[in-house]
């Protein structure tokens, strides 16, 4: 799909796009404009240029990086769940086209990765954000995902730990059976809710560490169906699948402080259907 923006004020190409085309991932814009897929005034653009007020710039972009809308699970004066689709970063993109959509400034107080859907909880002012960082640091909020597997684990559920090094400059963790330098502890818990060439399993991160899920589910033998990282990206073609199939579908609130306090024992879910195959039968445990 074309879309077309009026420049507004002199600046750059990128800034001019990041504010204009709302949740649109911004490494999808660039690579956008790497492709020749930019122009100005008419002109194919291929790098961040100068633009002036009052300049025409058009963008293609594919319909599946373009979402119009993002289901608000739950709300309240203070804070605000989502339901986040995929190929849409938390921290900048969600927020602006919440924005976009709503007209409400909020700002997202956790993570899920840009290919992760689900729910994501973002706060309305600076003093919900604090409370909710708060929070999760202290172990008050808890998250349950449900995924996809190769494979399956060979118990029912179980608790697993390992350690994670997390390597900034190639984004990406590594796990270790005990600590080594620069490592921390991990904690998941899972359970088997389906078994099969490709398994669902619920998680639940007791620690929260960057790539926890992923890298850990990849570590055990059961990479997450369609997780490239961590995964066998020939193997994710051969099945079809083009994306991690990883989402958060509950939050559970705890002993949240003032002036959240009205959260507390609340729990907030959304479907799991695309991990459900015709005529399952499978009870979702969130207990």
């Amino acid at each position: 799909m074309k879309q077309r923006i009026e420049v507004q004020a002199d600046g750059t190409l990128l800034a001019v796009l990041y504010d204009a085309v709302a949740g649109v991932p911004r490494h999808r814009i660039k690579i956008q404009l790497k492709r020749g897929e930019v122009r100005v005034n008419g002109k194919k653009a291929v790098a961040d240029v100068p633009v002036n007020a009052g300049d025409s710039v058009e963008i293609f972009l594919p319909a599946k990086v373009c979402p119009s809308q993002v289901p608000i699970v739950y709300e309240d004066k203070w804070m605000m769940v989502a339901d986040k689709p995929p190929y849409l970063e938390s921290e900048h993109d969600l927020p602006a086209l919440i924005r976009a959509q709503t007209g409400r400034s909020v700002s997202a107080v956790h993570r899920l990765d840009t290919n992760t859907t689900g729910l994501i909880m973002l706060a309305k002012s600076a003093t919900a954000a604090e409370v909710l960082i708060d929070a999760f640091r202290k172990g008050q909020v808890g998250k349950i995902y449900c995924t996809r597997v190769f494979g399956c684990p060979p118990e029912d559920r179980g608790r697993l730990t390992a350690y994670l090094r997390k390597d900034s400059e190639e984004a990406y963790c590594r796990i270790f059976p005990t600590c080594v330098s620069g490592s921390k502890q991990i904690v998941t818990e899972y359970k088997v809710l389906r078994r099969g060439e490709q398994s669902v399993l619920q998680l639940s991160p007791v620690t929260g560490r960057t790539h926890q899920l992923r890298a850990h589910m990849a570590y055990i033998g059961c990479p997450i169906v369609g997780d490239d990282k961590y995964g066998d990206r020939e193997h994710n073609r051969m099945v079809g699948a083009k994306r991690q199939k990883l989402r958060a579908v509950r939050i559970v609130f705890g002993e949240i402080a003032e002036p959240l306090a009205h959260l507390r024992g609340k729990s907030i879910s959304v479907d799991i259907g695309e991990y459900l195959a015709e005529n399952d039968e499978i009870i979702f445990d969130l207990d």
